[in-house]
């Protein structure tokens, strides 16, 4: 069974991805967010409008198989696995050149603990019974 693909993704520059396919990742991810980040490392303390170049990518929570993919490899201690799943089951599209991770550690762990960051906990009520 092939893998269902939507509108965003394959998409390699930000400022590519349609407003119909914005549309549609917000209809199928609820909590999708815009993520920008400063390319340069030396920028990271700047606010956004202070920043040089900028990565913008359409990061969306991982659902639950994604979430319990990730939670194995990380109880397995195999960060390499656990990166790479929510790099490709929560990035849906952005400036993708900069997520190799050779060519900028910073942007690619950024948008990483971005990612996994989206997977917190739902905050809940306690009542006394």
């Amino acid at each position: 069974m092939a893998k269902e693909k939507n509108e965003a993704e394959g998409f390699q520059k930000f400022e590519d991805i349609t407003e119909n396919a914005k549309a549609e990742i917000r209809a199928k991810h609820p909590g999708a967010i815009v993520y920008s980040c400063p390319v340069n490392q030396d920028e990271k303390d700047m606010v956004e409008d202070e920043w040089s170049e900028t990565a913008k990518f359409i990061v969306v929570p991982a659902d639950r198989a994604i979430t319990n993919m990730v939670e194995r490899y990380a109880s397995e201690k195999n960060f390499p696995k656990f990166k790479q799943a929510l790099i490709k089951n929560c990035v849906k599209g952005g400036d993708m050149e900069h997520l190799d991770e050779d060519r900028n550690i910073f942007v690619y762990k950024s948008v990483v603990a971005k990612a996994a960051d989206l997977m917190g906990i739902a905050k809940g009520a306690v009542a006394k019974l």
